[in-house]
């Protein structure tokens, strides 16, 4: 029956030919139907997770900073956290899977920022990279292509509004000095 459809692979492996098996290779459709496993869904979760926790410090980071570019740069990682967090959520959902609920409901108003706006931007910027690696262990561990798809384009936002943000700390002059905590001035 799989030979029937053309999802049996019984031709040895060989870079011979190789260009006549285009789209031959590991070709099986019944992982797309597959609940997901447990390696998928930890590396998947991971991504979540960062993405909740980006959320809340850019919530709670929004309300503070003093700098109109900086805080613009934040809102727009809050948006593009809630929306990674959402499409994660989905696949989850679709799976049958609960999630978890975001951390934004832990932010605490305050009146005085207790970081300057370059730790800000900068602490928001370190998510960036982990945000990115953990994308990229749940690609490599999905075996369904729509997925696959969806957190490579997930990556892709996040490359882009890292560029944005290295952008802003060159235009701010803030790579001269690590960033500091107001309270370290005092």
């Amino acid at each position: 029956m799989l030979n029937d459809k053309d999802l049996l692979q019984n031709n040895s492996f060989s870079y011979k030919k190789a260009d006549e098996r285009d789209g031959k290779l590991f070709k099986v459709a019944s992982t797309q139907q597959r609940p997901l496993n447990a390696v998928e869904l930890a590396n998947m979760f991971s991504s979540l997770q960062c993405n909740n926790v980006g959320v809340a410090l850019c919530i709670g980071f929004s309300e503070v900073v003093e700098d109109m570019d900086t805080k613009k740069f934040i809102l727009d990682g809050k948006k593009l956290a809630f929306y990674q967090s959402a499409t994660l959520s989905d696949i989850y959902r679709e799976n049958g899977i609960p999630t978890t609920t975001g951390l934004e409901a832990h932010v605490i108003k305050v009146k005085e920022s207790p970081f300057s706006d370059k730790l800000m931007a900068n602490l928001i910027m370190f998510l960036n990279p982990v945000s990115i690696s953990n994308l990229q262990n749940a690609v490599v561990s999905s075996y369904k292509k729509d997925h696959i798809d969806s957190l490579k384009e997930l990556i892709k936002m996040v490359e882009d509004y890292s560029e944005k943000g290295l952008k802003l700390l060159i235009r701010k002059n803030w790579f001269n000095e690590p960033p500091v905590s107001n309270w370290s001035h005092k």
